[in-house]
């Protein structure tokens, strides 16, 4: 039995390999088999985005604190913006959306410091989506990239794992199938 939330759309992504040539299904069982692999799948869907939460956060204080370490500049992502390939436009967009921002850590940081055009390093990234934090990674410098891989002992060659990773948290959130 179905629970009445269970859309019958959701269902058929789980039941289309079970019909045959005439859209008959194969066989009674093949519901319950169907309904098991989207309960499953509904579980490590929650699974999945519960450890890229983890990530994501982490990922996002890494960016913000330790880069801003190494360069001693609370707004280093302002500086070398030519370095960051298309970036500068989704730069320039992010701040323009800040600005419009109801979040109060925003909110109270443009009260405080009105003439500033930039945000600190930490209120930039917190306020990006996992993903564009993934692609402006990829447009950072080397040693940049170096202090984000070494932070979870990873080669900085699978600093792109970040972009696949908000790709799989996307599909999760979005109820695809895994």
């Amino acid at each position: 039995m179905l629970p009445k939330n269970f859309t019958i759309n959701v269902f058929a992504f789980y039941t289309s390999p079970h019909y045959d040539a005439t859209d008959i299904m194969k066989s009674d069982g093949m519901v319950n088999i169907s309904v098991s692999k989207s309960f499953f799948d509904k579980k490590l869907r929650i699974l999945i985005l519960d450890m890229l939460e983890r990530v994501e956060m982490s990922f996002k204080c890494i960016l913000s604190h330790e880069i801003t370490r190494i360069r001693n500049d609370n707004f280093w992502y302002t500086v070398d913006k030519n370095e960051y390939g298309d970036s500068e436009d989704k730069i320039k967009d992010i701040i323009s959306g800040l600005k419009e921002s109801k979040e109060i850590y925003i909110d109270h940081f443009y009260q405080k410091y009105p003439e500033s055009e930039y945000p600190p390093a930490w209120i930039f990234f917190e306020s990006m989506t996992f993903g564009e934090c993934s692609l402006f990674v990829r447009n950072l410098g080397e040693r940049e990239r170096q202090v984000v891989a070494g932070s979870y002992k990873l080669s900085k060659a699978v600093i792109n794992m970040f972009y696949h990773l908000s790709h799989l948290r996307n599909a999760c959130a979005h109820h695809s199938r895994i």
